[in-house]
């Protein structure tokens, strides 16, 4: 069985997604299951801010070009987040293109990581895509509470 481990958009890209890293090396040390991890966050900000990202690259080792680019492009980052959850039902940005990433790799289930309360928009709507398509998802984390129970299985941190 393949298990892919995704974790959403949108929230801010400053460190890798440690819930997903985690439980994969979890679940590989104990299980049969085929996992793999997949930070669709990281992947919407690269193709929505390609320009960032090659200025970034530019940049690396003078910081005080680094930081100025960082600082030129928050407020830019801080709005495509704001409007990607005030959206209502419309489909969120770049929604097609990131789907397409999780069923290229062919899982039979999807554990969704909500870490933060800005990634409930952007997962549901993953998960409401991919159920349709007759994939199983589950999800867990700090933010994955009884808001979105009656889309999909909620795995509690409990003892």
């Amino acid at each position: 069985m393949k298990v892919l481990l995704v974790y959403p958009p949108l929230c801010t890209p400053t460190v890798p997604p440690y819930s997903i890293t985690y439980l994969e090396s979890f679940l590989s040390a104990n299980s049969e299951l085929e996992i793999k991890c997949l930070d669709l966050n990281a992947k919407f900000h690269r193709q929505k801010f390609w320009p960032l990202y090659e200025g970034l690259e530019k940049a690396k080792k003078n910081m005080t070009s680094y930081s100025e680019l960082l600082e030129k492009h928050s407020s830019g980052v801080k709005k495509v987040h704001r409007e990607n959850h005030l959206n209502g039902e419309a489909e969120p940005e770049l929604f097609t293109a990131l789907i397409e990433l999780i069923l290229k790799e062919k899982p039979d289930a999807v554990g969704f990581s909500l870490v933060y309360n800005s990634q409930l928009f952007y997962g549901l709507r993953l998960i409401e895509g991919l159920s349709k398509k007759g994939i199983d998802c589950v999800a867990g984390g700090p933010a994955a509470s009884e808001f979105i129970e009656e889309s999909v299985k909620v795995l509690k941190d409990e003892y």
